[in-house]
């Protein structure tokens, strides 16, 4: 049995990619461990009964059970960030990046790993000294596009990726242009590995189950943070011009100043009837969840290339827990639809009334929410995207390098 060793800069329980690809490489024989801080101990309990059900070893930085640590480990970051917008020096990118850096690298090296994953940019240069320090291989797995995102520190996640990406045994991104994209701009070892972020047959849900609640014109949004990424007060404002028809469910802790421009939004709308605030729950649990609504709320809130690029779990969610997808036109999401034949409704909410006329379009078709509609996106998600076959593209390409 291999040791594979993942290095995150977040919490297994507000990474559903990393639970995705460690339950993988589990489900293939190989002894799964995980280094991370803790970042937000509301979630450690999550942490926990991920790692008893899916049996892994975790190994988590408690940077909040001590003043003097927490402050010592906050300086840190901050002073190497601080460095990093100045000099991005990549080898030391994971010192700017991932609180606890420095006990995050004590802590695996103790692991002797066969193989070390680093999920995410930040977490790379860390990985590649791992797996230096114990002469095997490393890989990554690109979230995101960060290097084209204005609210990250860009020139560092180049520096990152050019230093590193060419070194990586395997890569691996979240959609097609996304793979072409870094494969455009690095020289790597093997093709980009496109793993989407769809789900395990096991983690979907059954037929009869897909009917139960399908019959409210209800709207779906869920994420880590409910913040104005979200578009829910574009969508909000578009339901109330309409009337209020559908009821909206948004899941996620909010954040900042948006609480505020929420509550605001609700009531000049008159839509405190219409708009539930769900808590967060853990990523095995998404598509039962969203089972529950009819239509899925995929939204990408810029015209950046990160967002142009980024297919995320929303999308592969709806469609497992047979939802319709009302999702923002983006060149990932058309690229998507396109080469999967999936059905979809687009808007841009830069364009005025877009909104409205997608929710429009919804309200106007006969496949709004009737229960057979979940079963057959429910069946057509299976039939084209499948955790359950996808996943040995990423177990094959890790038991090369071991």
């Amino acid at each position: 049995m291999k040791k594979i060793l993942f290095v995150s800069p977040g919490q297994p329980s507000k990474t559903p990619r990393l639970v995705r690809n460690a339950s993988a490489l589990g489900r293939a024989g190989h002894e799964i461990h995980i280094a991370y801080p803790i970042v937000d101990p509301t979630t450690f309990d999550l942490d926990l009964d991920l790692a008893a059900s899916l049996n892994w070893h975790i190994h988590p930085v408690h940077i909040f059970d001590a003043n003097r640590l927490r402050s010592e480990i906050r300086f840190r970051r901050k002073f190497n960030f601080s460095l990093a917008r100045f000099a991005p020096v990549a080898r030391f990118g994971s010192r700017a990046l991932v609180y606890g850096e420095k006990e995050l690298r004590d802590i695996s090296r103790a692991i002797d790993a066969d193989f070390v994953f680093a999920q995410q940019q930040a977490s790379i240069p860390l990985a590649s000294g791992l797996a230096k320090d114990n002469d095997v291989n490393f890989g990554c797995d690109i979230e995101d596009i960060l290097s084209e995102s204005s609210s990250e520190p860009r020139r560092l996640i180049r520096a990152i990726e050019k230093k590193y990406l060419g070194a990586a045994a395997v890569v691996t991104t979240m959609s097609d242009v996304a793979a072409k994209h870094i494969q455009a701009r690095y020289v790597l070892k093997a093709p980009c590995l496109v793993l989407h972020n769809c789900h395990a047959r096991s983690e979907s849900l059954d037929s009869a189950n897909l009917s139960a609640a399908k019959g409210e014109r209800s709207i779906y949004w869920f994420g880590q943070t409910l913040g104005s990424h979200s578009l829910a007060l574009e969508l909000i404002r578009a339901n109330a011009a309409l009337g209020n028809p559908f009821r909206i469910f948004l899941r996620g802790r909010l954040s900042g100043d948006y609480s505020k421009a929420l509550a605001d939004c609700i009531q000049d709308c008159g839509a405190g009837k219409a708009v539930s605030i769900l808590d967060v729950v853990a990523p095995n649990a998404m598509v039962k969840e969203a089972s529950d609504y009819a239509i899925l709320f995929g939204s990408q809130p810029t015209k950046e290339l990160f967002h142009q690029l980024a297919i995320g779990n929303k999308v592969f969610t709806g469609l497992a827990a047979g939802c319709r997808l009302l999702l923002s036109d983006t060149v990932a999401h058309r690229d998507f639809v396109q080469r999967f034949k999936v059905k979809a409704i687009f808007f841009d909410h830069s364009v005025e009334g877009s909104i409205e006329a997608g929710l429009m379009d919804l309200l106007n078709t006969d496949e709004a929410s009737p229960p057979s509609n979940g079963q057959n996106m429910h069946h057509a998600a299976l039939k084209v995207l499948d955790w359950d076959v996808e996943s040995h593209l990423l177990t094959e390409a890790v038991s090369r390098h071991l």
